[in-house]
């Protein structure tokens, strides 16, 4: 079963791995935004890691299955 903190640690650890691409300054920090999916049984996946999390407080809500899809969810 994996978990936030698991998909997390290895995210940051793949991210030290890419030289060319990410590159850590000294007294700086980076923010970086995971979008992960958990299942039933609570194992998280981790789909994405964005450069710049979305921070906005206010969100348009998404509608991202038809109606029929979304009631037989539920």
């Amino acid at each position: 079963q994996r978990s936030v903190r698991e998909c997390a640690r290895k995210a940051v650890l793949a991210l030290t791995q890419c030289r060319g691409r990410f590159m850590a300054m000294p007294n700086c920090f980076e923010l970086f935004g995971l979008d992960l999916m958990a299942s039933v049984d609570a194992s998280v996946t981790l789909l994405e890691v964005n450069e710049g999390p979305a921070l906005e407080s206010v969100c348009m809500p998404v509608r991202l299955l038809p109606p029929r899809a979304d009631a037989a969810i539920r």
